[in-house]
């Protein structure tokens, strides 16, 4: 019988140091948590920073060839010349349209 109390007894010792292990990793765990947290979410940032770039930098394509249209016209109804103008602009403004 005394046997069986030893064993009792290591198995119990054995399954409380288990215990305090998986606390301790849960414990470090926790504490690299808000640090992932924080990373996924720079991350995410960085993603919508670069794209709101990309886009903005179109958008500012996207007005210098429509302003070049715009000049070219006003060139045009103020004297009347400037076709060449007209046709290059036309080109551009195209060009610009079809490849966006």
């Amino acid at each position: 019988m005394e046997n069986l109390s030893v064993t009792w007894e290591t198995a119990l010792a054995i399954f409380g140091g288990v215990a305090v292990i998986a606390g301790g990793v849960k414990v470090i765990a926790n504490l690299f948590s808000p640090y992932k947290k924080l990373k996924a979410q720079a991350d995410e940032h960085d993603r919508k920073l670069e794209k709101d770039y990309r886009r903005l930098t179109d958008l500012e394509e996207e007005n210098r060839a429509f302003a070049r249209a715009l000049l070219a016209l006003l060139d045009h109804e103020i004297t009347g010349n400037s076709v060449d103008k007209l046709k290059d602009a036309r080109a551009a403004l195209q060009t610009y349209l079809i490849e966006k």
